[in-house]
């Protein structure tokens, strides 16, 4: 399986986290295609009253970012966004077959350089070299307009999400903040925010977060 199809599957796995409940199946297989179909069935759209919530306390970066993180690491920001119109084979999910429907999913802004083939966004096999830059541009709630630019120059756009889902993530007064599972407990893993005085979008784990430091900044490359 490529890494681009493993990314939708865990962009899939990540948007239905919050409506199926994993722990229910300990030390079986993961949720089958019937478990997937159902989430998707019974996801229910954002009340007003949720969309404003988002609003006023999700981050809001606006402008052109560095997708590569300025400290070493590897870190892109593409990682905390994610694009819905793409499709997950069936045969990709426990107990799924080849007779049976795709499943819609989600994936990284980058896979929007893919292109659109049939209704459904593609799969974009980027060069190891390839630099990539994001224009965020916010919408309402945690919905943005999403540019990439290639080093190639190549480019594309299209509605995106910043990552709500996963494991324990929510927005509090302008920062996302995500919840790891310690054994027994949910402990503070990162924060992600827009930095006032400089508008870059800053992600700090909470070790850094301690000791008063950040971990990475993506850079506002322009406005």
């Amino acid at each position: 399986m490529s890494p681009v199809k493993l990314s939708i599957i865990l962009c899939l796995i990540n948007l239905l986290f919050g409506c199926y409940a994993f722990s229910e199946r300990p030390g079986g297989p993961g949720p089958s295609y019937t478990d997937y179909k159902n989430a998707i069935k019974n996801q229910k759209p954002y009340s007003p009253e949720e969309i404003a919530r988002m609003d006023a306390e999700c981050p809001k970066p606006n402008g052109v970012f560095q997708n590569e993180a300025k400290e070493k690491g590897g870190v892109i920001l593409a990682t905390y966004f994610t694009v819905p119109g793409f499709q997950m084979p069936a045969t990709h999910v426990y107990g799924g077959s080849a007779k049976d429907e795709p499943l819609p999913a989600s994936s990284s802004p980058i896979d929007i350089l893919g292109g659109i083939k049939n209704g459904v966004r593609q799969d974009y096999h980027r060069d190891p070299l390839e630099k990539f830059a994001l224009e965020l541009r916010p919408i309402e709630g945690n919905r943005f307009r999403i540019g990439v630019k290639s080093s190639t120059g190549l480019s594309g756009e299209a509605e995106g999400y910043l990552k709500l889902s996963g494991e324990r993530q929510r927005c509090e007064n302008g920062v996302l903040k995500a919840f790891w599972r310690n054994y027994d407990k949910i402990v503070p893993g990162w924060e992600l925010y827009v930095e006032a005085t400089t508008g870059d979008i800053i992600m700090a784990y909470n070790t850094a977060i301690e000791r008063g430091e950040i971990s990475y900044r993506f850079k506002r490359i322009a406005p």
